[in-house]
């Protein structure tokens, strides 16, 4: 195992897609700033101006939080309790156990005290600190513990998942429905022989649930990824803000993350997933509350979840394609890839632009006499291509409670019957699924290729669609596409060179899910999202007819909804 004499910061890597010059008016000040390489790289200034003995004591945290890691992953019982669909820790047997886990960073906090404090750099932190910036910082007494652990299998190889782990690019764009940016700092540890086994680095990540109403949350970390037998890898973070301190960071990552087992004779991997987090949870959105103070927002079923996602999505990929018989219309294998891919970008695009991530930077509209509150508006620029013009594109989103099981909402909305409901651009006309793609054993999870005719059969619009529904959500996507671009993308056409501007909905549970069965959960929260061209906003303001528009879509597609909740319940 060869120690790495320096650091050297590696890019960012942001899941936003294609957003153009990504200028926005009035950010609200929650979530202000951006990220910057050149303050990221200041923690490397910082390790390296104690190159000893505190480098020595971060590989040495690392190895303790493996080992805790390897207990609570292969743990029976002795830890974890049972609730609902996954488990949660048992605070009174974990501190008889571990005890003062973090006395390691006990002894780094006092070396570092001797000489002049230093501060982890934060996204949007200024160039210099101040006493009065650590007197604002999070009180000990504001962290909450949240702890659960979750498990599932996929029949892929460890190395393959550890790669995804390891890759800062792989990372976001597996878990991109979490991670809204992350950073690969630097390298502490080579793996043997330049392998992963043994490989330490440091990270940056932003987290999110989606929602723009919930702040999301920021923290630098170590991780270390350690070969423990010929079929067992493990895959390790630990926070490093407490001996590094910044007063904006709002969560400690606790010895979290992923132990895998490979069962050579079933030919799968079960993947054991642990999140222990310490989380600021002051202010919360009240919508939301429940469920994150719960640790299931950010919990280890949604990680899990995404991993078995995105191998679903491999296995689509490569998977010999039979159209479907109860299709109206006939794909071929070109189309069908074509399709896969673009609502794989929906997807992301929507997940990038729903979240409270820094970059988008939201602004708030006044309220009104709607019943509708808390409506977030961003406005995006985007750069004229060759032989066109610039464009200006709204996107709006809020989020809501409804009285009804999230599986029967998503049925709901990712209906072709029922979006004209809904959807004002299908309003008085009908809706048809010409063709479809599935994706995994649910059959609710495809791509769909949608139809808008009037009552004289005549075409309107066609919609590419994508909805996806699991134990840790539910989402449905879409973007209006015209003849010629569905024609030129079932032709074999270039599904990255197809212009979307996705909409869509996200579906979480309001508490802890049961099962991932029809009526799954009591309520639902329901957050949209939609993205339209404007032609009269501007960079610094959206004038009195886009409000107008914005507020009429969310208050016919509330009212939709309710209706349906409502005829649901009788």
């Amino acid at each position: 195992m060869a120690f790495k004499g320096s650091i050297s910061p590696m890019p960012d890597t942001s899941n936003e897609e294609g957003s153009g010059s990504g200028s926005t008016p009035n950010p609200s000040t929650e979530q202000a700033g951006t990220n910057s390489p050149e303050r990221a790289s200041d923690l490397l200034l910082v390790v390296s101006f104690y190159a000893e003995p505190v480098r020595t004591k971060i590989i040495e945290l690392s190895g303790s939080a493996m080992d805790e890691l390897t207990k609570l992953a292969v743990s029976e019982g002795m830890f974890w309790q049972p609730k609902q669909n996954y488990e949660t820790l048992d605070a009174v047997q974990y501190i008889r156990h571990f005890g003062n886990v973090d006395g390691t960073l006990n002894e780094i906090i006092k070396m570092v005290e001797i000489g002049e404090p230093e501060y982890l750099p934060f996204f949007n932190s200024c160039p210099i600190e101040t006493e009065l910036n650590l007197k604002q910082a999070t009180p000990a007494e504001a962290y909450e513990v949240e702890a659960s652990r979750d498990s599932a299998y996929v029949r892929m190889n460890p190395i393959e998942i550890a790669e995804w782990l390891m890759d800062v690019e792989k990372w976001s764009n597996v878990f991109y429905k979490i991670v809204s940016r992350a950073m690969n700092l630097g390298i502490l540890l080579d793996g043997v022989e330049g392998s992963l086994d043994g490989r330490l680095q440091v990270m940056s990540g932003e987290f999110h649930v989606p929602s723009a109403l919930v702040r999301t949350r920021e923290c630098y970390f170590a991780r270390y990824s350690k070969k423990l037998s010929d079929t067992t890898w493990a895959i390790v973070d630990v926070s490093l803000e407490k001996f590094f301190p910044h007063p904006s960071i709002n969560i400690r990552r606790r010895p979290s993350g992923c132990f895998i087992q490979f069962m050579p004779h079933q030919g799968f991997s079960k993947i054991t997933w642990v999140e222990h987090v310490e989380a600021d949870n002051r202010n919360l959105n009240s919508t939301f509350k429940d469920i994150i103070k719960s640790g299931f927002a950010f919990g280890a079923t949604r990680w899990v979840s995404a991993i078995v996602r995105q191998y679903e999505y491999s296995q689509t990929l490569k998977a010999k394609y039979s159209p479907p018989e109860d299709a109206v219309k006939r794909i071929g294998e070109a189309g069908r890839m074509g399709m896969v891919k673009v609502g794989d970008r929906m997807m992301r695009k929507l997940c990038s632009e729903m979240s409270g991530a820094m970059r988008n930077q939201w602004f708030r509209l006044p309220p009104s006499s709607s019943d509708i509150e808390d409506v977030r508006v961003a406005i995006r620029e985007h750069e004229a291509k060759p032989g066109k013009t610039s464009s200006t594109t709204l996107i709006f989103s809020t989020s809501q409670w409804f009285p009804i099981a999230p599986r029967r909402l998503f049925d709901f909305l990712r209906s072709a019957d029922n979006r004209p409901m809904w959807d004002l651009l299908s309003r008085g006309f009908c809706v048809q699924e010409l063709s479809y793609v599935a994706k995994g054993k649910d059959s609710a999870n495809r791509v769909s290729l949608l139809q808008v005719t009037d009552d004289m059969d005549h075409y309107v619009i066609n919609y590419i669609q994508e909805s996806h529904t699991d134990i840790s959500g539910s989402y449905v996507v879409y973007a209006p596409m015209d003849k010629s671009a569905v024609t030129e993308l079932l032709e074999g056409g270039d599904p990255e060179k197809v212009g979307i501007l996705p909409s869509g909905f996200a579906i979480l549970p309001d508490e802890i899910p049961m099962d991932d069965g029809p009526h799954s959960g009591v309520a639902s929260i329901l957050t949209v999202s939609f993205h339209i061209f404007d032609y009269n906003s501007i960079k610094s303001a959206v004038p009195s007819q886009s409000l107008h528009v914005i507020k009429k879509v969310l208050r016919r597609t509330f009212e939709a909804v309710k209706a349906f909740v409502f005829s649901a319940r009788i």
